[in-house]
């Protein structure tokens, strides 16, 4: 606030586990390190900032949250100030139990959000005349006399720049399961000092607003403006009257984690974070509606990585595939349908329609990676799941419904699989794709005769590596027809249909880099990225591309023999991909990614 020109970053050491700062005065073109003398705390292995503010009184005082273990494994924080001039630090606040998440700093007054275990809460501490601070717990209490209860998680708390007594927090979900996310999540706004609240920002029907980190500021100019970031795909919102109201500010899919896409008609979904995103003039516009989904009991779903498809006989019907294959909290995996083509007035309009199929196997909700609806049998779809990595107890394999996905039967459930498609010259024949029990590469047949299924399994092959995706030309003799499929490490296979029907995938000749060797049954491995998808133009079954997660887009026109670098265009984070979708005529390669959902005018 001194100096425009003086910017401070933190961070933490990944090898000390220690927080190390950052200073520059030239507005971020050069920096030297600010060392500190060791802090007055007594921690276990590391400590981290949680917080940094510079004093309203003086330059050289910096305001610090600093979060360890301590000596007794217990997570402790304290607030400190730092004299970076003398090198001296000064407590604010007692060593505190829980985590400081935010804090905000008055002439006269310090708020801070905290984090334990069991509740969070929200700390007051007021300045005596000596200069040292009294502190008290405070409730978090509506101008209609509510409590919100302690289990809500509060963040962001900011202090209005023209007035100490305006306020305003974050609050992003409770620890409570019995209490909804869209009862209690928003911006909460004080007029008298933190006494009471009123919530000024709430989920709509479609919206689920929460706070991302500590996102709210104030425009320097003009104090009445204000800015939030806020979830993922809603990622900023506006206020020009002093956070009374708020509206969205940014629009498109553009810098927005797209786990999945679906094309349909003239729509294009794409499934972001926990909510679905639709455009409906074929990406004409950069205007998308977004639908919140949640869990039935109203807690927001945890990333919706099993990708978006829509019924091919029936395009009413939408499902997205919950979970994340990550270790991550991520219980609510599962298939979620909607019937109004992905609309929906309330987030608990999805129906959440797979989740644990035997509640008393003590198994956890599989993470579903892939959806795949039958192209020529109405109502007969799969589902590919992989074990819940956040518990290492789910369910996993593969899951099928001859109902449009309103029912489902779990019927393998020997390992993780990833990916599903259809036999191209025999209808009644798919394959599913995954890693065996120990590792390794594995295909399961699933032969379909009415409602009947009979299953095949291939002998595991690749051992240092996981089958990831698969796509199969369509449209040529049998001898001529290829399936390609993407390994978890970086890798594409190309196998004839002939062998793949009868999971003989047992001499596979491996193909380095740009090596030529010839042959059938042939791996090509890429130089960097990995978790490997394909897709094969419908159109023209020589072309194939792949996308890897930080490895970008290939495409070979040779039938898998060669392959060339096609990421031209592709921002840093696009270059990270999720998944590739053709539109039915094959004019349009779409490709969901870290930055968004890119798009390939083919030829």
């Amino acid at each position: 606030p001194y100096r425009p020109n003086r910017i401070i970053i933190y961070g933490v050491d990944s090898e000390t586990y220690k927080f190390r700062v950052f200073q520059s005065s030239d507005y971020g073109n050069s920096w030297e390190e600010i060392r500190f003398t060791t802090p007055p705390i007594n921690y276990n292995i590391g400590v981290a900032i949680s917080g940094l503010k510079f004093s309203r009184d003086t330059e050289d005082t910096i305001y610090l949250s600093l979060i360890y273990i301590d000596n007794t494994r217990l997570s402790r924080s304290i607030l400190l100030s730092y004299d970076i001039e003398n090198k001296e630090w000064h407590k604010i606040s007692d060593e505190i139990q829980g985590w400081i998440t935010s804090f905000a700093i008055s002439d006269n007054k310090i708020y801070m959000t905290i984090s334990r275990s069991m509740n969070h809460l929200l700390l007051v501490g007021e300045r005596n005349n000596d200069g040292e601070y009294t502190w008290e717990d405070r409730d978090i209490v509506l101008e209609d006399g509510t409590v919100l209860p302690s289990t809500c998680n509060a963040r962001g708390v900011t202090i209005a720049p023209y007035d100490n007594s305006i306020i305003f927090l974050g609050v992003i979900d409770s620890i409570d399961e019995n209490i909804k996310d869209f009862e209690i999540r928003g911006l909460y706004k004080s007029i008298d000092s933190g006494k009471t609240w009123r919530r000024v920002a709430q989920p709509s029907s479609s919206y689920m607003c929460y706070l991302k980190g500590n996102s709210i500021s104030f425009d320097p100019v003009n104090p009445k403006v204000m800015y939030a970031g806020m979830t993922n795909f809603d990622c900023i919102r506006k206020s020009i009257d002093y956070g009374e109201t708020w509206y969205p500010i940014t629009e498109g899919l553009s810098g927005i984690n797209v786990f999945g896409v679906a094309i349909k008609d003239n729509k294009v979904y794409g499934v972001v974070q926990s909510a679905i995103a639709i455009n409906n003039d074929s990406l004409e516009t950069n205007t998308w509606v977004y639908r919140q989904i949640t869990s039935p009991n109203g807690r927001v779903t945890a990333n919706l990585y099993g990708g978006v498809e829509v019924d091919p006989f029936n395009s009413s019907i939408v499902l997205v595939g919950a979970g994340h294959r990550y270790s991550t909290q991520s219980h609510n995996g599962g298939v979620f349908r909607n019937t109004n083509c992905g609309y929906s007035n309330s987030p608990l309009d999805w129906e959440r329609v797979l989740y644990d199929s035997n509640p008393s196997d003590g198994l956890d909700n599989p993470q579903i990676m892939d959806i795949y609806f039958s192209k020529t049998q109405p109502g007969l779809v799969f589902a590919a799941a992989m074990i819940n990595k956040a518990s290492m107890s789910g369910e996993r394999g593969v899951y099928i419904s001859f109902n449009h996905g309103e029912t489902w039967k779990w019927i393998y459930d020997e390992s993780d699989m990833y990916y599903i498609t259809q036999d191209p010259l025999d209808p009644g024949i798919y394959y599913a794709v995954g890693s065996g029990e120990n590792g390794g590469g594995k295909v399961i047949k699933i032969t379909i005769d009415g409602n009947n299924f009979n299953l095949e399994e291939s002998k595991v092959v690749l051992l240092d590596d996981y089958f990831y995706s698969i796509d199969i030309q369509q449209g040529l003799p049998l001898e001529e027809t290829y399936a390609f499929i993407g390994t978890e490490n970086g890798r594409i296979l190309r196998i004839p249909l002939s062998d793949l029907r009868e999971l003989n995938i047992k001499n596979i000749i491996k193909r380095y880099k740009f090596s030529l060797i010839e042959g059938d049954n042939i791996i090509y491995e890429f130089e960097k990225g990995y978790s490997t998808v394909v897709a094969v133009n419908p159109v023209d079954q020589s072309e194939i591309y792949v996308g890897l997660y930080n490895g970008g887009i290939y495409r070979s026109t040779d039938n898998g023999l060669t392959w060339y670098n096609y990421s031209q265009g592709l921002t840093s984070s696009a270059i990270d991909i999720f998944e590739l979708k053709f539109s039915s005529d094959g004019s349009r390669l779409f490709a969901g990614t870290l930055g968004g959902i890119a798009t390939l005018e083919v030829g």
